[in-house]
């Protein structure tokens, strides 16, 4: 797997990365891609002035709106999820010792970070405050605690709601109630994808 750029006509393709890479999330600027590489490594990319700067350890990373730094799944020495400086200057554990497989995603406006963790057997939706992360020890929020699968937030551009997986199911949260609508009915042995909301 490769990670490539095209005209919206299919014209132009570029390739951007020489190494097998995947999940390709683009800066909230256009100038910036990060991506996962080999070894579950978090990359970014710098069309500007084409260079990779390595992140360190990563499955998966969510920018924040000014895309100045990264919110990172960090699987190994110890799982949990990570913040990391864009320029690659800094880096620090938010929730070291949670699951792995979290999906963090930055809240639009910048002041939330909403992820996935187990409790035991279950999995719910949680939130960290973004307005202590390099210097304090931001306190979770516990979403979901419905008994289900609660698993890959989405927050829905105005920020006001979260879309995620609950069990096989789609469902959103709105954040300023803490209200849930299911909004598919699957048969157990189907099972939804990451939702994503449309612009």
């Amino acid at each position: 797997q490769l990670i490539y750029l095209m005209n919206i006509d299919g014209s132009g393709i570029e390739r951007v990365t020489q190494l097998r890479s995947r999940k390709p999330s683009w800066s909230p600027d256009g100038l910036q891609i990060a991506f996962t590489s080999v070894a579950d490594t978090i990359i970014v990319a710098d069309l500007q002035q084409p260079r990779e700067i390595a992140l360190g350890g990563g499955a998966s990373a969510d920018w924040s709106p000014d895309a100045q730094q990264l919110v990172v799944d960090v699987p190994f020495p110890v799982s949990g999820i990570g913040i990391v400086a864009a320029d690659g200057t800094g880096r620090r554990m938010l929730t070291p010792g949670a699951a792995f497989f979290s999906e963090p995603d930055w809240s639009p406006l910048g002041d939330w970070i909403a992820f996935a963790d187990s409790l035991g057997s279950e999995w719910d939706i949680f939130l960290l405050p973004t307005d202590c992360l390099w210097d304090c020890e931001p306190q979770r929020i516990q979403l979901t605690s419905a008994g289900s699968r609660d698993i890959m937030p989405d927050w829905s551009r105005d920020g006001a709601r979260i879309a995620y997986v609950c069990d096989v199911d789609v469902c959103v949260l709105h954040v300023a109630t803490g209200a849930i609508e299911r909004l598919t009915r699957l048969p157990p042995y189907a099972g939804a994808g990451a939702p994503a909301w449309r612009p």
